[in-house]
């Protein structure tokens, strides 16, 4: 007679199992100066878009802030990149130059937001994250922002 135990069953994690909420949101009508204060005050390197009803439409990221540049941002790129990786603000003339070039949040988001239901397995989510090569994804409960699941976050499920 063995004594050997079995193992419980893996449990399947879900979205809703590695989301972190509440989420910081803006709307499409916030300008380009918002967005990008928003996102060095609270440290974050994206911004889900909602309508009114809290719906992603969209996404933010820093990179909408850091290429693209028009011939007066690219001779002042390095000087601000070097500002904020020393972990200082955003100076004011970049941000009224950020208002200036691209406007309101629904002009340079990415859009459609990519998103997941909150009760879709974790494995689904890796894989989409996977496959799109992208380092966040939004969760919705029943088509409203429900949170947002970044790649720090499955780190900490791992």
């Amino acid at each position: 007679m063995s004594t050997a135990t079995l193992a419980p069953p893996k449990q399947t994690l879900h979205a809703r199992d590695c989301m972190s909420a509440p989420v910081v949101t803006i709307r499409p009508d916030d300008t380009a100066r918002h967005a990008a204060e928003l996102m060095i005050s609270r440290g974050f390197s994206g911004l889900p878009v909602v309508d009114e009803a809290n719906r992603p439409v969209g996404l933010v990221s820093e990179a909408d802030f850091v290429f693209g540049a028009a011939e007066a941002r690219k001779n002042r790129q390095e000087e601000w990149l070097r500002m904020i990786s020393d972990g200082q603000g955003l100076s004011a003339d970049y941000l009224d130059m950020l208002d200036q070039e691209l406007g309101r949040v629904r002009q340079f988001m990415a859009s459609p937001a990519i998103s997941v239901e909150i009760g879709a397995p974790l494995a689904e989510v890796v894989r989409l994250m996977a496959d799109r090569r992208i380092r966040r994804v939004l969760v919705t409960r029943d088509g409203a922002l429900a949170g947002v699941i970044t790649r720090r976050d499955l780190l900490r499920v791992t």
